[in-house]
């Protein structure tokens, strides 16, 4: 796999993230007008709507400023360094688990989401902070680690 590509992956994955952060503030934004219109405790004795609703702004909110963050992270990260033979940030890595193939690309944000390569398919961002993560870091080909009882053979890093 080249550089290039790399960078593209990349560049797929902040577009994405992107895209979630702008729906996550259209949402913000219709939440916040909820709150305005709802009755408050005054009007109606029962109606919990628009504290339920200041409560979804505010969780909606940091989530947009962690999101913020990431795409930041991604941004300042340059898979330019150069990858030796363990896994490292950086690093893609192709592992077999019974038979089934599957692609990670270790970065130091957007765990958990995908994009998709011509070449390799479907790959899952994966960062250190998760067991399969910690499990990889400093790892080569033709090793095996098991995570919650499930083996993997690492069958290639690029």
């Amino acid at each position: 796999m080249s550089k290039n590509t790399k960078k593209q992956l990349l560049q797929k994955l902040i577009e994405k993230m992107e895209e979630k952060e702008k729906e996550i503030s259209v949402q913000i934004e219709r939440n916040r007008q909820g709150v305005i219109e709802s009755p408050g405790r005054m009007q109606s004795r029962y109606d919990s709507m628009k504290q339920e609703l200041s409560y979804l702004v505010d969780s909606l909110c940091k989530r947009l400023g962690d999101l913020k963050k990431e795409i930041l992270n991604l941004k300042k990260f340059s898979s330019d360094e150069a990858i030796s033979n363990k896994v490292e940030l950086g690093a893609v890595v192709e592992v077999e688990s019974n038979k089934d193939k599957k692609v990670f690309f270790m970065l130091p944000a957007g765990a958990g989401e995908t994009v998709r390569d011509k070449e390799l398919g479907e790959i899952t961002i994966l960062n250190f902070a998760s067991p399969l993560g910690k499990s990889l870091f400093g790892k080569v080909v033709d090793e095996e680690i098991t995570v919650a009882a499930k083996k993997y053979l690492i069958t290639k890093i690029t």
